[in-house]
């Protein structure tokens, strides 16, 4: 797991009891994050604290897990056992990791899924939807700007 935060020992501790192993590598950035993306089966975010953070679109783009604590922001893109893990406390994320981990047909489903979801998210796709609320409310049919 890559990045600190308060709930870094809980983690581990949790880990760490039920004998699952997980590498915690602290703070990383730039290229050497993405090494660790790539090599990971389960990509986490934590949503409470930044609302619906665009890492998951990188990692579904990259055709990894997102497990992601269940909140109405995430609902509207992300399916629970479709395109993403979703839980509401810490026996589902628990849960949800050793599900994980013994249903590779499920993971590799997950990981298909959220490559196509994340096709209709990109940044052309944003500017585009961005561009057309625009013209909407200028009732402009001129591409915008």
């Amino acid at each position: 797991i890559a990045g600190d935060g308060k709930y870094r020992q809980y983690y581990e501790k949790l880990f760490q009891e039920r004998k699952i192993n997980v590498d915690f590598v602290g703070f990383v950035k730039g290229k050497e994050l993405n090494s660790y993306i790539k090599m990971s089966d389960i990509c986490f975010a934590d949503v409470y604290l930044e609302g619906f953070p665009y890492k998951i679109f990188e990692y579904m783009a990259m055709g990894k897990v997102s497990l992601v604590e269940q909140t109405e922001g995430v609902k509207e893109i992300l399916v629970d056992g479709k395109n993403s893990l979703l839980y509401k406390n810490s026996k589902e994320f628990e849960d949800k990791v050793l599900k994980l981990m013994h249903n590779i047909a499920l993971k590799k489903k997950i990981e298909k899924n959220a490559i196509m979801e994340s096709k209709k998210h990109t940044w052309d796709v944003r500017e585009k939807q961005f561009n057309d609320i625009l013209k909407e409310v200028f009732n402009d049919k001129k591409t915008v700007q």
